[in-house]
């Protein structure tokens, strides 16, 4: 009977251990963003950092913001003339308590930068406001960096080459911001 006890503690230890290992596990990916490393610095230029309480913000807000920001349009005239961006379009801004702030396009000049800055001044309220609500400290305050990439595709080519006609579509994204941790849901309109 004791030796029975003694390995089914022995088997609950390991069990612990395991699970402790996949907690640990997991919390080392949820360190992961989509444009800060766990230090803080922006990927696409490392000199570019965050405080460690901001990027622990980033880590929960990243998708909804990013989602928010998508909305952004394409500039008209580039659009028609299928003009796509050269390189991934580096931002920075000011997240306040009551407003986005301090837009400035880091290394560009085009109309691009201009339809940058007006989507986000324009959303701006909106998205802080929903931030207030799910985030008791204000420890989310500070700049940010974030990049944008406009992309075209070209539907002859991928006509001619795929023997298929395009659809290009992403899920429309729900945007959660009333629970605690804003996550992004897939929108329960839409049919798979």
């Amino acid at each position: 009977m004791i030796y029975g006890h003694n390995r089914n503690n022995k088997l609950m230890k390991t069990i612990n251990i395991f699970c402790l290992l996949l907690i640990a596990g997991l919390a080392g990916q949820a360190q992961h963003t989509y444009f800060y490393n766990d230090k803080g610095q922006f990927y696409l230029d490392t000199t570019l950092t965050i405080s460690k309480a901001q990027l622990s913000f980033w880590r929960f807000a990243e998708t909804n913001l990013a989602t928010a920001f998508s909305r952004i349009e394409y500039p008209p005239f580039y659009l028609e003339n299928g003009i796509k961006t050269k390189s991934p379009i580096i931002v920075s801004f000011v997240l306040d308590t009551s407003d986005i702030t301090e837009v400035k396009i880091l290394n560009d000049s085009s109309i691009f930068a201009t339809a940058i800055k007006s989507g986000m001044k324009q959303q701006g309220k909106d998205i802080v406001a929903q931030l207030r609500r799910s985030y008791s400290s204000a420890s989310y305050i500070g700049k940010y960096y974030i990049a944008f990439n406009f992309e075209l595709i070209d539907f002859n080519e991928q006509l001619i080459t795929q023997k298929a006609i395009p659809i290009i579509r992403q899920p429309i994204p729900f945007i959660d911001f009333g629970h605690g941790c804003p996550t992004m849901k897939e929108n329960p309109d839409i049919k798979k």
